[in-house]
């Protein structure tokens, strides 16, 4: 199998040991990239002073959607920050359209709170003000 070298920047990945909400508020180097996690798949990724969220479950709207249908849908452990607490959102990247990874309740949340994020010119969910594209 033949490789090719991928060109970057130097970085330095650097794992928060304490909550999200820490994880936000800490300062980080120029060359430091942050992660923390969200729970089920989902990640805030920052650097360079922008914060991405990749499929951001925070809510428990599958637990109220599957209630009383066999199998529980709760969450594993609470949602570690609610949209309220987060500083700032400069993008969301959504993998799939599974409700567990597009959760519109936490979607439709970030829309409102920071819509500077979101781009209202290509709607893919019926939402009259939440525009996710998706491949």
């Amino acid at each position: 199998m033949n490789s090719k070298a991928i060109p970057s920047r130097s970085a330095t990945l650097t794992v928060h040991p304490g909550s999200v909400r820490e994880f936000l508020s800490v300062e980080l180097t120029a060359s430091t990239v942050g992660i923390a996690w969200l729970g089920q798949a989902g990640f805030v990724v920052r650097h360079d002073g922008l914060v991405l969220m990749i499929d951001p479950y925070l809510s428990d709207h599958l637990a109220q959607k599957y209630r009383d249908r066999g199998f529980n849908h709760e969450r594993m452990m609470p949602a570690p920050i609610q949209v309220m607490d987060l500083p700032r959102v400069d993008a969301v990247l959504c993998t799939h359209r599974h409700s567990d990874h597009m959760d519109l309740p936490t979607l439709l949340e970030i829309a409102d709170r920071y819509s500077s994020c979101v781009d209202r010119k290509s709607t893919r969910l019926n939402s009259s003000h939440l525009v996710i594209s998706y491949a």
